[in-house]
């Protein structure tokens, strides 16, 4: 395994550090100096934030104003990943320790503060650290990647033994800067293997397992978490994928629970062997897994290190998120850190405060999500993020290699931990993970877009045949060497046809035109940004309008059929309506309303015909259920 302390040639001394007297706002379980420490519930003035504090187990603690650089020097400091749940929406007043801040305006996840408080002094929350307003989240981007990098992270999901909880977290997009890169606390990770443990008892019932590898539960949690941490995934003594199984039976038997599991990889190694290989794991996972100047990590991503390229490309292609605007900066912020390279930033930044500025707050989608097109996004803003993707795909794309390099545990345990992408949820920009603009004939017939001579691209194929419209939008980052000559056929295989210089795509820069163009690859016509605002707007007047129709229409065929004045339509009361001798209205919809149940009722079909409509099985048909059979 790499050695943390590896001597760095005299030119490639630059550290990856800043020194900053940047006031933070951190919980702590004492307080400081008067003035620099407020009681954590008296933080925001907000009845439900004082009662979500008095019932936590934070409740006892202090919000303390306190240097970025006096907070990196703790040795029991801090900073929280976590799974934002529990969203509240604050506008209120503060009580800022810092004083800068007398009112706050944001969602505010009220989870942050089901964290246990043993093992730590000092803890860096991002969310808090702004009390929640939406304003100062730029700041809280540029520090969070050197924070990330200095301070151990402790892991909010593995404290509390719950095993979907730590599950889950691993698909947030959020999830690969902070748990990817950094130091991890070592009772997070004993709690882990605690988790993993269990869950391999509940499965195997102490009993020898008689199923696959894959199909355990415990070490495939386990593998997902190496897979996310590259030096760990790459460690020279042991391929820890592979090994997954092992550490449990490791962690069992030092703890002296190899009683409850039936012991199967581990047969051969004593107690002490257990213990001695055990504590290397947990060594390689908990280390930090960048190195510590720029010019090495420079070095890695662009030539001597595949899996660490592969793994930073891939960590940008989660759309699994609530708000894809997020993919923006969600990924990128610690590795560009770690390169020199310009602090991530939100290409929709000034977008956003050009709304702040005019005292009002940025237009939202029916689902909650930002509203905005393509003409709000910064491109230069984009190009310097994705300046330290550029320094990945010249690796990937010019090493013969390269994928072969990549261990499985890297390229993904899951289906939800490989790099797959839906073109239809990509942010503008985002569909070719920073490789910028390719054309979209490069996708060819099979749905294979090939990006270099050695064997890498997006695979579109795995949706299936292609879609009717013509837009493939459901792909995955990988090696597609064979798809390509399957795809060419035996004939053209046999004529000896080179495809490895088929399609060369040199990694470069977006232009306003390549961001929503139809003839770059990752355009679909579903993206609402692809579009004018004014068209967005049509469209939802349209469905406004649809919408209106047919509440107008169910409230006009209540009046006339719904005899027992119960606010649905039952079979029998359909009944009535279908055997009319015809369409008592001239409304389209209700002509092919009557068409449809005259017709069923004369074939016989009417009652199955209800029961299909009626999805909930209760005997009567809602309103929702009168929409959808209109709408499809």
């Amino acid at each position: 395994m790499a050695d943390d302390a590896a001597e760095d040639p005299p030119q490639a001394k630059t550290p990856i550090a800043i020194s900053s007297s940047q006031i933070l706002r951190v919980v702590t379980a004492n307080p400081r100096d008067a003035g620099s420490s407020v009681p954590l519930s008296e933080a925001l003035k907000h009845p439900g934030w004082t009662e979500a504090v008095a019932s936590s187990p934070l409740r006892d603690h202090f919000l303390t104003a306190i240097t970025y650089d006096e907070l990196v020097s703790i040795e029991r400091a801090r900073v929280l990943s976590y799974r934002a749940d529990n969203i509240v929406t604050v506008d209120c007043d503060a009580n800022d320790p810092a004083g800068e801040m007398e009112h706050v305006s944001g969602a505010a996840p009220f989870s942050v503060l089901n964290t246990p408080s043993e093992g730590w002094s000092h803890l860096w929350i991002d969310a808090l650290d702004g009390l929640f307003d939406e304003s100062h989240k730029p700041r809280t981007l540029a520090i969070t990647p050197y924070l990330l990098l200095h301070v151990t992270v402790l892991p909010q999901y593995w404290l509390n033994g719950d095993f979907a909880a730590a599950s889950q977290a691993l698909s947030r997009a959020w999830i690969h800067q902070e748990l990817a890169y950094g130091r991890l606390d070592h009772g997070a990770l004993q709690k882990l293997f605690q988790i993993c443990l269990a869950k391999h008892k509940e499965q195997t019932g102490g009993k020898t397992w008689k199923g696959t590898r894959a199909e355990l539960e415990g070490p495939r949690l386990l593998a997902r978490v190496v897979g996310k941490r590259c030096r760990a995934a790459l460690s020279e003594h042991e391929d820890m994928v592979e090994s997954s199984w092992s550490a449990i039976e490791w962690f069992a038997r030092s703890n002296k629970a190899g009683d409850d599991i039936a012991v199967e990889v581990t047969a051969d190694e004593t107690d002490d062997e257990c213990a001695m290989l055990l504590s290397d794991y947990v060594k390689a996972l908990g280390a930090r897994q960048l190195s510590d100047t720029v010019e090495r990590n420079v070095a890695a991503l662009l030539e001597q290190n595949p899996a660490l390229a592969f793994s930073v490309v891939k960590s940008y292609a989660n759309t699994r998120m609530f708000d894809t605007s997020e993919m923006y900066v969600a990924s990128l912020g610690v590795v560009a850190a770690a390169c020199g390279l310009a602090p991530i930033a939100d290409p929709l930044g000034e977008y956003r405060e050009s709304f702040r500025r005019k005292g009002s707050k940025p237009p939202r989608n029916p689902d909650g999500s930002l509203r905005y097109t393509v003409d709000d996004v910064d491109v230069d803003v984009l190009n310097a993020n994705h300046a330290v993707l550029r320094l990945c795909w010249k690796n990937l794309l010019t090493r013969s290699d390269a994928f072969d390099a990549i261990p499985p545990a890297i390229v993904g345990v899951g289906p939800t931990d490989r790099a797959k992408l839906d073109w239809t949820r990509c942010p503008p920009g985002v569909a070719t993970l920073g490789l910028g603009p390719v054309p979209s004939d490069a996708v060819d017939a099979s749905g294979v877009c090939r990006l270099g001579e050695h064997g890498l691209g997006f695979d579109m194929s795995t949706e299936g045949p292609k879609p009717a419209d013509g837009y493939w939008h459901q792909g995955e980052l990988r090696g597609v060497a064979d798809n390509q000559a399957q795809a060419a056929g035996e004939d053209e295989a046999a004529k000896g046809e080179d495809f490895s210089g088929r399609v060369v795509v040199v990694a470069g820069e977006h232009t306003r035109e390549s961001l929503g163009g139809a003839q770059y690859v990752g355009f679909h016509p579903q993206c609402r940004w692809n579009v004018s605002l004014a068209d967005v707007e049509a469209e939802e007047k349209e469905s406004a309008e649809f919408e209106r129709t047919l509440r107008n229409l169910w409230h006009a065929w209540l009046a006339e059929y719904d005899a027992d004045g119960s606010g649905t339509i039952s079979l029998e009361e359909l009944k009535a309506f279908a055997s009319l001798p015809e369409c008592p209205s001239g409304d389209g919809y209700m002509q092919s309303l009557y068409e449809w149940a005259a017709g069923n009722l004369e074939s016989g079909d009417l009652e199955a015909a209800f029961n299909e409509v009626d999805a909930d099985g209760s005997g009567e048909m809602e309103y929702e259920e009168f929409r959808l059979m209109l709408s499809a």
